[in-house]
């Protein structure tokens, strides 16, 4: 009897830190999606001032100026094409996914730019899923 209970317990306890980490993963993707969320309605709502200011540039026929002007535009048109790759529907692993946007908005934060392109199906790799993630917990020099 007691060896049942005791079994149950650690069934329980392996339950219960499986539903922690779930949530956890669960809160890292909303909070991605949060983010990707601002930062697109952000970006329409600039839309209009970007197009008025262009038409600026135009009129006064500054070249030189719309030329450094739409340099820095696609700076952020750079930033918006990762955060693209970065989505769930390209990475197709809930788990790497949480773990690179954790690390993109960590990398951000410090000013380093990543560049994202993703080439392969997560699912359908030759190795279980959470060694890859190990792999992964080194970018930005860093072991989570």
């Amino acid at each position: 009897m007691k060896i049942a209970q005791n079994f149950l317990s650690v069934v329980r306890t392996n339950t219960l830190e499986n539903l922690k980490h779930d949530l956890e993963q669960s809160q890292k993707y909303n909070m991605t999606l949060s983010n990707l969320n601002d930062d697109i309605r952000g970006f329409k709502h600039d839309f209009a001032n970007i197009i008025t200011a262009i038409g600026g540039y135009v009129q006064a026929e500054d070249i030189e100026g719309l030329k450094k002007y739409y340099s820095g535009l696609m700076s952020d048109c750079s930033k918006l094409n990762n955060l693209s790759m970065l989505s769930p529907a390209v990475v197709n692993n809930p788990g790497v996914y949480s773990l690179l946007s954790s690390k993109y908005y960590i990398a951000e934060e410090k000013g380093i730019t990543i560049n994202l392109d993703i080439f392969l199906n997560l699912n359908e790799l030759n190795m279980k899923i959470y060694e890859f993630i190990r792999i992964l917990r080194y970018l930005n020099g860093q072991c989570h």
